[in-house]
């Protein structure tokens, strides 16, 4: 038996190179003191003579260092009347330098290009790791079930991880391998820790440092520079006790100053704005749908050409390109059930807007808002399981936090959760964000500083860490600083990217052009939505405080309809006879009454009167005259004609045709001297008697 090792947790001997593994004990003993006594450029060549998935290569060596090679007993000696500079690798060598070329490419203890744990364990075997790695948690008094990436990212990365394996070693000397590499800033070659154990033997030395490895708190890896065998601790596992044992304070929330701003964004939301948008774009023509319920891509430039600007720099931030933005507003007013697909004969569906979305696009903004939001914060009464567990409806981040008492946390999914687990993380992110002052401009990395910083999460529901179940992204986070910390980054940078589009928080740049971020006063109407009157109660309730300006309509005599303000209701009602015009400025709209436009409105079943009667409403006052006789006579200028299918009958001459008329008398109308329309579209047979009483035959020929 071979002692454990890495690719080889139970100590079975394999043939072949295991890719990606360390070299194993038995590979070290026989090969290491030959690959220390090698030259840099010996070693070079000799990690060339494998390649990237072990096998054999026969790079050309210079003689000098082939002679060197061919000593060590690395490489077979050049075949006779084979290329002098020409070497294959001895097969005995072949497993142990396969494992050094991987390790070369990357080793967990290469700071800048570390290799990820699981790829270091590639080919070992899973169970028997994981089953190793919860023996070393049970040493250190840690009970945990789990996949064997969660205990890699979560303890392995540990700084008491080297000192619980020892504990479940139980090994002396293994505990004084695990000193000394305390000691060294970096990893140490394998000489060189010899060299510190002059009273122990080789063999059992490498057996400890086996050990250690088949742990996980030792690692082996090849120096860049000498290409020596080093073994030391994991790089984050130094940076985790360094982070221990120093005391860091929870970094300040560092305002920036209204004066450095390089750019404000709008204070209102995104994706209303957006909504509102394209539900007035769809007033006036709906949007086709594929069966894929896909836009018909002809219909899209008129739909992103409605959609109002947004500064660059806020649409690189957000990665909102007006596509992104096209189909968020899509999405959110199907979801709010705004519009709905209808389906026409022989005609393409179109998303149509509900009652319900009239209704909205009708409301002042801050209903509308209103409206939303309390969409979007309906809790799940009963207790939700699996992929319902989440509250991603109303905070977006794949998130679940929620107290540990009573509860028992599983690796494998999040626990049943009810209503008041779902409030109760709400009312967290809520504390958090309103300690930023209102109308402050904070850089985003200071605000994800700070607010994630240990027990200050919001993940952490006001409790101390230990007394908290946290899941991300379906995994279980354990109490450890660095990962709540990580965690607590993501999640709250998900839930403000949504806020920013909600509206509770405008986006602005810095001097150098870094995002930031300031909270607006809806961040409350949001968190406290649930709560919140609904309907006519809403609406009474808001109609005292209201401070938003009037909106004005202007008409002019050139026949723009200028809208000022940000009530929506205006342009609601006069958009389905006017064209939507670029510009405006922020807070106004311009359109302009066409004559294409009103006659696509009475087509659409508009009635004349009813075009005056929204134009004056709208003003306020009476339009100029000259508007109101112009769209009075687009409006009337419309008329409506018949169409029906008809069967023509072509006669050789005026007394045929008299004849005909006579047979047909009120199924038939004269066209002309020879031509009469049949009023039906098939002649029937009880027609073709009438005709063949007066002596007519019909003919279908065409001449």
């Amino acid at each position: 038996m071979s002692q454990p090792s890495l690719d080889n947790p139970r100590g079975d001997r394999r043939d072949g190179p295991a890719r990606g593994a360390p070299p194993r004990a038995d590979d070290v003993a026989a090969w290491e003191g030959p690959w220390q006594g090698l030259s840099v450029p010996a070693r070079r060549a000799c990690l060339a003579l494998v390649g990237p998935g072990g096998e054999a290569e026969a790079p050309a060596i210079e003689p000098a260092v082939l002679a060197e090679l061919v000593a060590a007993g690395f490489v077979e000696p050049p075949a006779p009347g084979g290329k002098p500079d020409r070497a294959t690798p001895a097969a005995s060598a072949l497993g142990f330098l396969g494992r050094l070329r991987r390790l070369h490419g990357g080793s967990p203890l290469d700071a800048h290009a570390a290799a990820p744990l699981r790829d270091y364990i590639e080919l070992a075997s899973f169970m028997a790791v994981a089953n190793t790695l919860r023996d070393v948690l049970r040493s250190g008094g840690v009970r945990v079930d789990g996949r064997l990436e969660d205990l890699l990212d979560n303890y392995v990365t540990d700084h008491r991880w080297p000192t619980w394996a020892v504990a479940h070693l139980k090994d002396p000397l293994a505990a004084r391998v695990v000193e000394e590499l305390w000691k060294e800033p970096s990893p140490v070659a394998v000489s060189a820790l010899r060299a510190k154990f002059p009273d122990v033997e080789g063999e059992a030395l490498r057996a400890a440092v086996a050990s250690l490895s088949s742990a996980l708190a030792a690692f082996m890896g090849l120096d860049r520079r000498t290409l020596e065998i080093v073994v030391g601790l994991l790089p984050a596992v130094r940076q985790d006790r360094d982070e221990a044992a120093g005391s860091r304070t929870r970094p300040p929330l560092v305002p920036v100053e209204a004066e450095s701003l390089r750019f404000v964004g709008p204070d209102t939301s995104l994706l209303v704005d957006d909504i509102r948008a394209f539900l007035l774009e769809d007033l006036v023509e709906p949007i086709r749908i594929r069966q894929d319920d896909e836009i018909y891509q002809n219909d899209v430039p008129r739909f992103l050409d409605a959609l109002p600007p947004l500064p660059q720099p806020i649409a690189e931030h957000l990665g909102w390109t007006d596509r992104v933005r096209l189909g968020a507003a899509v999405d959110a007013a199907i979801d709010l059930e705004l519009i709905r697909p209808r389906a026409a004969r022989s005609q393409p569906a179109r998303l149509e807007v509900t009652a319900e979305g009239k209704s909205w696009i009708a409301s002042d903004v801050e209903d509308q808002y209103r409206r939303l939001y309390k969409a979007v914060s309906a809790v799940n009464a009963s207790p939700s399981y699996g992929g319902d567990a989440t509250d991603r409806r109303f905070l977006v981040a794949d998130v679940v936090a929620v107290a540990a008492k009573g509860r028992k946390a599983s690796p494998y999914g999040y626990p049943p959760l009810t209503a008041d687990d779902h409030r109760a993380l709400r009312r967290s992110f809520h504390r958090a964000f309103s300690s930023l002052e209102e109308g402050v401009f904070y850089a985003i990395r200071s605000i994800l500083d700070h607010l994630s910083f240990r027990e200050f999460s919001p993940l952490h529901l006001g409790l101390e860490p230990n007394q908290v179940v946290v899941y991300s992204r379906g995994r279980l986070i354990p109490a450890v600083p660095r990962r709540r910390e990580a965690a607590s980054r993501e999640a709250i940078g998900g839930v403000l990217a949504h806020l920013v589009l909600l509206g509770c928080f405008q986006v602005g740049g810095d001097a150098e052009g870094r995002p930031c971020l300031a909270r607006l006063p809806r961040l409350d109407a949001y968190f406290e939505a649930e709560s919140a009157p609904e309907g006519k109660k809403a609406r009474a309730a808001a109609a005292g405080t209201s401070s938003a300006p009037e909106t004005r309509v202007v008409i002019q005599p050139d026949f723009s309809v200028v809208i000022i303000g940000l009530n929506p209701a205006p342009a609601a009602e006069l958009i389905p006879f006017c064209e939507r015009q670029k510009g405006g400025g922020q807070g106004a709209l311009t359109l302009k009454l066409t004559r294409d436009s009103v006659v696509r409105a009475v087509s659409a079943g508009m009635k004349p009167d009813e075009i005056l009667g929204r134009l004056k409403r709208a003003a306020g006052h009476e339009p100029p005259a000259n508007v109101l006789r112009q769209v009075a006579d687009w409006a009337g200028w419309v008329r409506t004609a018949r169409a029906a299918p008809a069967t023509l009958i072509r006669c050789p001459d005026r007394e045929t045709a008299d004849r005909v008329a006579a047979a047909l008398r009120k199924d038939a109308e004269r066209l002309g001297d020879t031509v009469l329309a049949l009023r039906v579209a098939k002649l029937t047979s009880p027609l073709r008697q009438k005709l063949l009483a007066q002596g007519i035959l019909i003919s279908n020929k065409q001449e």
